[in-house]
């Protein structure tokens, strides 16, 4: 059976936009052969203005070479060149690139930047707490460290395998369910919000070693403590030491609120009379006291927080986050880290979108029967890819378990979980296609996979119109690497946070704060032309979608607001400065409503 992929990219709209300014500028562009000139380049890193004598052949590569040069750094392969609200092609011309319409300007300037990948090295809120937005085209297989061909070690590194052996040795048989065909789910830590943080949580610290006791065991005879079944019981967390178990209570309980009361009331007083004997059986130390602290108990929380998705969504999100495995330090380092770079992918889509999500929760997917399917796989060119298929809860057990080998539709609702699957595919020989011949049809026998450019509405594009989508369909099931799972939820606000200065972590406490706070997503934008874009894309003809917009004030602050408020006039914008008098001044002079000028994070 065939498969569609949708790769999530804006890199096609870009060389779309090139296209254009060839197409409309090149027959009217007079550029004199022998003339040589200056322009000014800001570095970013810095934010130094530096100026470059500029010649007919000189590449985009060459310019930040020169720049880097002068600035007395060797960083030039990790930067790209930013203009126009673009990163431009390294191999251009400065003249293929339009760089010679900055020649003049004072204000919009071409800029040095760092490429994404350096960033999320040095700034380790970037990713984390706040995500920053940008135009560079980001490569999919060097943000997740995955060399092309892929190897095994690049797709399941050691530090992988060590923990999905852990979760297939205690995870519950509920979750089991999910993965029958192999394949195990490796949940990353979220820095944010969560929805299963508002179900209720059992904090067990057992006076064991994890090594000494089965901790399956253990769970049964809590369990039978609080008259419920294992299955109800999810592991979200364990830390070693005294074992301390953080544990969800499924929401799909029978009776479920009487259920929680009942529970509440047993552990407050602690009448687990199994736990205590298991405990005594296992211990050769004199302490067999069992701890227990209770979350998100009390009864009018429970009611809220289930008001808005299905028992079956909550459910299935937290079985996707059942860790029931000791971490290791350089293991949980691994997971934080490899969490910023799929979520930094994914943002980079959602924030040219003009709906808006939050990504809820992200696992690894690993799968060594997978693995070698598409190992053995003989093709007459591997050609792989890094993409995405995007499908709702009800097809997820599915699709592990068949991986891909059925046709399913993504059901588009307000009120319930987007998943999106990223896969290493091995396309093969590939046909594009350009027409409506092969709807509903087999695929073309001679080749591995279609290409299919695609509308907004679907349908294949012809000859010269716009590019808006790349689909694939491939042929066969063990083309397809399943890497990682990402929940996302809709949701109807955001915040723009713009400085100039947002890479660096002077305010990374607060953003830190705002996340555990609040289910939104942060953009970090270093210019206002990046902050206007996002806002022209979130808020024009959606007046449900609510923002609100942050500044340091510095970097033409008044300007930037009035643009602000040009898209929205009831915008509500923070001045977030140390200045503040200096700020007030100008602010009172704007329309109402009132810009908030502060320098407390409160």
């Amino acid at each position: 059976m065939t498969k569609d992929y949708v790769e999530c990219s804006d890199k096609n709209s870009k060389i779309f936009l090139c296209n254009i300014c060839f197409s409309e500028e090149s027959e009217h562009r007079i550029v004199p052969l022998d003339v040589y000139d200056n322009i000014t380049v800001r570095f970013r890193k810095t934010n130094t203005l530096y100026r470059v004598r500029i010649y007919q052949d000189m590449t985009v590569k060459d310019l930040i070479a020169d720049v880097c040069r002068q600035a007395n750094t060797n960083i030039c392969n990790n930067c790209y060149l930013w203009f126009d609200s673009r990163e431009l092609n390294i191999n251009d011309t400065i003249f293929e690139a339009d760089l010679y319409r900055s020649w003049n300007s004072t204000k919009d300037l071409p800029e040095i930047r760092l490429k994404y990948i350096q960033i999320l090295q040095s700034a380790i809120h970037i990713g984390k707490q706040i995500f920053l937005a940008s135009p560079e085209h980001i490569s999919y297989n060097e943000l997740f460290d995955i060399s092309l061909p892929s190897t095994k070690n690049s797709i399941t590194p050691s530090v992988v395998k060590k923990i999905a052996e852990q979760i297939i040795q205690r995870e519950s048989s509920v979750s089991q369910s999910l993965h029958n065909n192999g394949a195990v789910f490796i949940p990353l830590p979220n820095c944010s919000r969560q929805l299963i943080d508002s179900l209720p949580t059992i904090i067990l610290t057992a006076p064991l070693s994890p090594n000494q006791f089965d901790w399956n065991v253990f769970l049964e005879c809590l369990a039978d403590d609080l008259e419920i079944n294992r299955t109800d019981l999810i592991i979200v967390n364990v830390e070693q030491g005294s074992t301390k178990f953080k544990i969800k209570l499924r929401p799909q309980l029978p009776q479920a609120l009487e259920t929680v009361n009942k529970i509440a009331k047993k552990l407050l007083v602690m009448v687990l009379p199994k736990c205590e004997k298991f405990v005594a059986k296992h211990t050769i130390s004199m302490k067999t006291e069992i701890q227990v602290e209770l979350e998100n108990f009390a009864e009018k929380k429970i009611i809220e927080d289930k008001s808005c998705l299905s028992l079956e969504e909550i459910d299935l999100a937290l079985r996707l986050c059942e860790r029931p495995a000791i971490i290791e330090n350089n293991s949980w380092k691994f997971l934080i880290n490899k969490n910023r770079h799929i979520s930094t992918c994914l943002m980079q889509s959602i924030q040219s979108c003009s709906d808006e999500y939050v990504i809820d929760h992200v696992s690894i997917v690993y799968n060594e029967q997978i693995y070698d399917k598409y190992q053995n796989l003989t093709t007459t060119d591997k050609n792989e890819r890094i993409l995405f298929h995007g499908t709702s809860t009800i097809n997820i057990n599915g699709i592990f378990e068949q991986n891909f080998q059925y046709n399913s539709r993504v059901k588009r609702t307000d009120r319930a979980f987007s998943y999106l699957i990223c896969s290493l595919v091995r396309l093969g020989k590939t046909l594009t296609v350009t027409d409506m011949r092969y709807k509903g049809k087999p695929m073309h026998p001679d080749y591995d996979s279609h290409y299919i450019p695609v509308r907004i509405d679907g349908d294949p594009i012809s000859k010269g119109e716009t590019l808006t989508f790349e689909e694939f369909v491939v042929k066969k099931s063990e083309q397809i690497m399943p890497l990682y799972i990402t929940g996302l939820l809709k949701v109807s606000c955001f915040v723009i946070w713009r400085d100039a200065k947002i890479t660096n972590e002077a305010n990374s406490s607060i953003f830190e704060d705002m996340k555990q706070r609040y289910a939104f997503n942060i953009y970090g934008t270093q210019t206002s032309i990046e902050a206007i874009n996002i806002l022209n894309i979130k808020l024009i003809n959606n007046d449900c979608m609510k923002c609100v917009v942050v500044s340091n004030g510095s970097d033409d602050g008044e300007d930037f607001v009035k643009r602000c408020r040009s898209i929205r006039s009831s915008l509500p914008i923070i001045i977030f400065c140390q200045n503040k008098s200096y700020h007030k001044k100008w602010a009172a002079t704007l329309p109402n409503p009132k810009i908030n000028v502060t320098s407390s994070p409160e």
